[in-house]
This record gives structure tokens, C-alpha cells and sequence, in this order.
């Protein structure tokens, strides 16, 4: 797997824009949280925790090069 120094470097080589990649963690975010009564076992504490890194790398999107 490739390394790279920035996210902007990283979009590039994937051919994807900021927007991109923002839609795709809200949206995975959104149907994991809608759907929590069935991940894992109906547990909405465990949803969470697995929903709230997608938050932090979206807040990252928006503040990383």
C-alpha cells in the first residue's frame, strides 16, 4: 500500500475531490447510525463507538492538508 504526506496527495492519486470522500463518511455514518437496532447485536453503545471515528475523520477532511 502507498504512503502518502497529505490527504490532498492522497485524493489525487485516487482521483476523488474533499466533497468526494466527505459524502461518503457522512453517508456510511448515516446508514450505520440508522441502522444501529440491527449492527451489532441491537446495541446502540456499540454503534456508536464504530460511527464515531467516522466523525473524527471527517473532521480531519476538513482541517488537513
Amino acid at each position: 500500500m502507498e504512503k502518502y504526506c497529505t490527504i490532498t496527495a492522497y485524493l489525487e492519486a485516487n482521483n476523488m475531490t474533499r466533497e468526494d470522500l466527505k459524502e461518503m463518511i457522512a453517508r456510511a455514518a448515516v446508514y450505520l447510525c440508522t441502522d444501529c437496532n440491527r449492527n451489532f447485536d441491537g446495541s446502540p453503545e456499540i454503534t456508536e463507538r464504530v460511527a464515531q471515528p467516522l466523525f473524527y475523520f471527517l473532521e480531519m477532511i476538513e482541517t488537513v492538508d
